[in-house]
């Protein structure tokens, strides 16, 4: 039994359109697995940059009661200083 030609040509057609919409599927799906591997790698490095601001809240956090740190803030929030102590500003200025 012998296949028509019409019938041939329209099974090769057919199979060369499923083998492109197969071959552009793949394309896509790996176009959006380097995008989701990219987002993972930015997450990785946030979540490594956060883990070590917590570690640096949480030694400030124990530092918080001594005079040391009280001291450290009253001069970088309030610019305090001490009896015959000199602040020199960004601009050159001196108190």
């Amino acid at each position: 039994m012998k296949i028509k030609k019409p019938l041939r040509f329209f099974s090769i057609l057919l199979l060369l359109a499923l083998l492109t919409a197969l071959g552009v599927q793949f394309i896509n799906q790996e176009i959006v697995l380097k995008q989701q591997n990219a987002q993972i790698a930015k997450m990785t490095q946030d979540k490594q940059r956060l883990n070590d601001d917590y570690a640096a809240l949480l030694e400030q956090a124990k530092d918080k009661g001594s005079l040391q740190y009280i001291e450290r803030y009253m001069r970088d929030r309030f610019g305090m200083v001490k009896d015959n102590e000199w602040i020199i500003n960004v601009e050159g200025n001196s108190n």
